[in-house]
């Protein structure tokens, strides 16, 4: 069965550079759409439990 879907993902500049370096971590020249696809095929293959925590951005402390 062939999957048509799409995804996008709002990310900050920070965020954004995090994502790269993983997918430079990983040997992964074509940076987050190849992380993302490696990952999904990894799920497809390994099926291990996933967990996400959603929490709203604490507050820096110190006033940094």
């Amino acid at each position: 069965m062939k999957r048509d879907t799409s995804l996008q993902v709002k990310m900050t500049e920070e965020e954004k550079k995090l994502v790269m370096r993983l997918a430079d971590d990983y040997g992964l020249n074509g940076g987050a759409s190849e992380l993302v696809r490696y990952m999904v095929q990894y799920f497809n293959r390994e099926r291990p439990v996933l967990t996400v925590a959603l929490a709203p951005r604490q507050a820096k402390r110190g006033g940094e």
